[in-house]
């Protein structure tokens, strides 16, 4: 798995890489929106840890144009503010889950592992949906 940190506090970015580094998951490192444009444009990702407040390019501005842009990357937002009120414009605009600063470095890891594994089968589903209505027969098994 390889993922996207993109955090404006270097301390956090190298934590959580580290951290998830420990489990074999790769990632790189973005330090505000813009470098994350960068990137998500170069290379392929698993899923994106996205901070709530950056300085120039927000995370939920950050969010819209991953939306915009057709990339279905799984999005978990970060933020060491707990409103609610945040949490639902990131979930409407399209991140699958939001987790509060600080947290514990385990229940980011799980919460990662759920939402790419529910991508995951939210693709095969789309995949074996698309056979179906081209063909009128599902798939034969091996």
């Amino acid at each position: 798995m390889r993922i996207l940190i993109v955090d404006d506090e270097p301390n956090i970015r190298e934590l959580m890489r580290r951290y998830l580094g420990l489990d074999g998951i790769e990632s790189d490192c973005a330090e505000n929106g813009l470098s994350a444009q960068r990137m998500l444009s170069e290379e392929h990702y698993d899923a994106c840890l996205v901070d709530l407040k950056m300085p120039g390019m927000d995370g939920l501005s950050l969010i819209k144009w991953i939306r915009s842009e057709g990339f279905r990357t799984p999005i978990i937002m970060i933020s060491a503010h707990g409103e609610i009120s945040d949490a639902v414009t990131a979930l409407k605009e399209g991140a699958q889950d939001y987790i509060v600063k600080p947290f514990q470095l385990d229940e980011l890891q799980a919460r990662l592992r759920a939402v790419v594994r529910r991508s995951s089968r939210s693709k095969e589903t789309t995949t074996t949906a698309k056979m179906i209505s081209t063909s009128g027969m599902p798939p034969s098994a091996p």
